[in-house]
């Protein structure tokens, strides 16, 4: 397919995912419901709403927006949106290594020079508005570009990125299953939206200290980044297809948890956000896959200057990986796939 009309269709792709996810969200009044949270401090049902965060208004009501609408999906009260969102948010740690890895190849007046704006769109937009831009920006560039080698601090440093990375999930993911009161585990979770500071910042840190000590113990250490955060990534989603098919609580079930129901969200009611967050991180997932799909296919095909073959993996196998071991999966076999023959090629220079 010509770049031209790739291009094209990842703009009708990130507009679909802004209509879907946006402009739903304000016509089905789940919109409305988390204005009027984060506005008054309180949900519909009465619980506590954490609205002080800086003591600088702008930004702590950008904060109270984020939290009046992930709240809901992270503290417990409804199983099948905390599961759901659970799977999404590990796919999108894969998304943040593949936004780093990417940014020391990119071109100096390329987006992709900037992880942490990849980063903030996939916390706070949708990784369905986010991801076909990002795809966008890495096909517009040169094969030859995309397939350069790291810099040996940089790759070094990402194996270590990357279980940083993982270990920040529980920010989101773990505070309501404590005994914090509900405010204080608000201000918990809201610290992971400042994954795109401490990921980053992590890695430049890590790549300065291997550059200091001239650290090359890790082989193929991109290679391994995409092995340990495909291998995770698999493990989330086993352990949450063997929870759902465990569990006895009817709230609970693959149609329940992946299925959009957009009959389910109606206005003015006490779950009026957890419905609406709860279809907006289907639909998010639902095109994420899409987007893995098309990113995956021509990221792990593109040519590699000193590589004489294409991978001979099939399509097939990447989108078989997606579906049975989810969209982070899929997405680190694909890099997993390219960075391997980039190494290789890397490897057999040095012996030159």
């Amino acid at each position: 397919m010509e770049k031209s009309n790739l291009s094209s269709i990842l703009n009708g792709l990130g507009g679909l995912g802004f209509f879907l996810l946006w402009v739903v969200m304000i016509l089905d009044g789940t919109f409305a419901a988390v204005w009027n949270a984060a506005t008054t401090g309180e949900f519909a049902d009465g619980r506590p709403l954490q609205t002080r965060y800086t003591w600088i208004f702008p930004i702590d009501f950008a904060i109270s927006i984020l939290m009046a609408f992930f709240d809901p999906l992270t503290n417990l009260v409804h199983m099948a949106p905390y599961m759901i969102f659970f799977e999404l948010i590990g796919s999108i740690h894969v998304f943040y290594i593949l936004a780093m890895v990417e940014s020391r190849r990119a071109a100096k007046d390329s987006w992709l020079r900037v992880p942490a704006l990849w980063q903030t769109i996939y916390n706070c937009i949708g990784v369905a508005v986010g991801l076909p831009f990002f795809t966008r920006c890495y096909v517009e560039q040169d094969s030859s570009i995309n397939t350069g080698r790291l810099p040996e601090a940089d790759a070094q440093a990402l194996p270590f990125t990357t279980v940083w990375s993982w270990l920040l999930l529980p920010l989101m993911m773990l505070p309501a299953w404590t005994s914090l009161e509900t405010t204080h585990a608000q201000i918990i979770v809201a610290t992971w939206f400042l994954t795109p500071l401490f990921i980053p910042g992590f890695q430049r840190l890590a790549s300065d200290a291997a550059a200091r000590m001239s650290y090359k113990g890790i082989a193929k250490p991109v290679t391994v980044t995409y092995i340990l955060s495909g291998v995770i990534s698999a493990a989330l989603r086993v352990g949450l297809v063997i929870s759902i098919i465990a569990s006895a609580d009817p709230d609970v079930s693959f149609r329940r948890v992946y299925i959009p129901n957009f009959a389910a969200v109606q206005p003015r009611r006490a779950d009026t956000i957890v419905e609406g967050a709860h279809l907006f991180i289907q639909l998010d997932y639902m095109l994420t896959i899409i987007l893995v799909l098309i990113h995956g296919i021509y990221m792990s095909g593109e040519p590699i200057i000193g590589h004489a073959n294409r991978t001979k993996k099939s399509p097939w196998a990447l989108t078989l990986v997606t579906l049975v071991f989810g969209p982070g999966a899929g997405m680190s076999y694909a890099a997993y796939l390219k960075e391997s023959r980039v190494e290789s090629v890397g490897a057999r220079s040095k012996q030159h």
